[in-house]
């Protein structure tokens, strides 16, 4: 490695969320490559964490990342983590790529039996966090599948977004149909209003 590069990549696996940004938009494939094993490495939970998080800030200062999608796989890798803020970061961090980049992998998590449900739960969290109308269609398809687990979930992160969730299939099966006539800008508006109350409604308690 070149000698400023293995620095970076000592100071990733300690943690250091600088370093992870350094790499992240290097030029040398190298950098690339200890990002992606620093993913993969179940054992060092620092490293993990620092790479989600510097993707997080990529995303909020609108940096591009060159071939983002090397990244998928790695970070819905992370989903399996039993660290519950290990799998929180890669979650926010999937939210650097467009929802249809990542809904076929996402969906193979859900269909997979092998799967443990604590993948799932993450999974669904994965979904919560998009302000996306194909992604609330999905978490409202979720509620009526086979897991009982999954669906309970599913439908707790619909009532989390103020989504109505409805009593029966039929209703939902509404429900979606309505949220697809009425089209993404539309259901974007109605997202960021019930944001606005939701957070009226938190201070509100708070004073």
């Amino acid at each position: 490695l070149d000698p400023q590069l293995k620095v970076n990549k000592d100071a990733l696996l300690n943690g250091s969320v600088d370093a992870a940004t350094v790499m992240l938009f290097h030029d040398d494939p190298k950098a690339r490559e200890i990002l992606l094993d620093a993913l993969k490495q179940n054992e060092n939970s620092p490293a993990r964490m620092g790479v989600c998080r510097a993707m997080i800030q990529a995303r909020v200062s609108k940096k591009t990342v060159k071939n983002d999608q090397d990244f998928i796989e790695p970070l819905l890798g992370v989903l399996d983590s039993e660290n519950d803020a290990e799998a929180q970061l890669a979650a926010q961090a999937t939210l650097i790529f467009e929802y249809d980049k990542i809904r076929d992998p996402l969906d193979k998590i859900f269909a997979d039996p092998n799967k443990p449900a604590k993948t799932k739960i993450n999974a669904v969290n994965a979904l919560k966090l998009r302000l996306d109308m194909m992604a609330t269609i999905r978490l409202i398809e979720l509620v009526d599948g086979p897991d009982k687990q999954i669906s309970v979930e599913a439908e707790n992160a619909l009532h989390s977004l103020g989504i109505s969730v409805g009593e029966d299939p039929e209703t939902r099966r509404q429900n979606i149909e309505e949220i697809k006539r009425e089209g993404q800008v539309a259901f974007l508006r109605s997202q960021l209003v019930r944001q606005d109350a939701q957070i009226r409604g938190m201070k509100t308690g708070l004073d």
